[in-house]
């Protein structure tokens, strides 16, 4: 059975450990914002096995996220899907 997608540390002011899986066959691990749009890609590839993506808090082109809350979901194509909250602050 797949594991819930789990996000350390939780609020951040820095790279974030995102952990899922395993799903089986092609997954995708998106960000997004509070409208549902994906502003980053930390990950998409094959998993069989559990994975453990860290992510820099940036968006796909780079720049880095406001802070704010975002979502984190992984999903797959036999439709299962994970949401947990991430919230980004500032770097100090």
């Amino acid at each position: 059975a797949p594991r819930a997608l789990s996000i350390w540390p939780n609020p951040s002011r820095g790279p974030l450990r995102l952990a899922f899986g395993p799903l089986g066959g092609d997954a995708d691990l998106a960000i997004l914002d509070l409208a549902g749009r994906r502003v980053a890609t930390p990950w998409r590839g094959q998993s069989a096995t559990p994975i453990t993506v860290q992510w820099s808090g940036a968006r796909d082109d780079g720049t880095p996220l406001l802070s704010g809350i975002y979502y984190a979901r992984v999903s797959s194509r036999n439709g299962v899907a994970f949401t947990r909250r991430i919230i980004v602050l500032e770097l100090a």
